[in-house]
């Protein structure tokens, strides 16, 4: 074989096969998630100061009015100091709190009513059966 002949087959022997370096992508993929600070108590003693108040207004339902007052009370002053952490929240922990404030005043003027009633009629009753002769 002629020097021609050589470089050739070296040629075609250096083309032909693979180098030993591989190259390998490596692909990564960052995914993100950005948590919103979230002030839950100041939600709940929203809702239950709203539903408190409505309940407060329905004959016999001012028990669970009870229940939910108190309940938006406590839940609005943990809200109000979450706000300093979070930032979030202070105008719904400030109105569950009134709510929760307003349910229970507006349940001890209805029970005051309903006593004044109760006492006027069984005083009217006893009136008319001659108790107080």
């Amino acid at each position: 074989m002629s020097e021609e002949n050589v470089t050739n087959e070296e040629k075609v022997v250096e083309n032909a096969a693979p180098k030993a370096e591989s190259t390998t992508e490596t692909t990564t993929t960052t995914t993100t998630t950005t948590v919103e600070a979230k002030n839950s108590m100041a939600t709940a003693s929203l809702v239950l100061g709203i539903i408190a108040a409505i309940l407060a207004f329905i004959p016999l339902m001012g028990i669970f009015s009870w229940i939910l007052a108190i309940l938006a009370i406590i839940f609005g002053g943990i809200g109000l100091s979450k706000v300093s952490k979070t930032g979030l929240g202070k105008g719904k922990s400030i109105t569950g709190l009134v709510l929760g404030i307003f349910s229970i005043i507006l349940n001890i003027f209805y029970y005051a009513i309903f006593a004044a009633a109760a006492v006027g009629a069984v005083g009217a009753a006893a009136a008319e059966a001659g108790a107080f002769q």
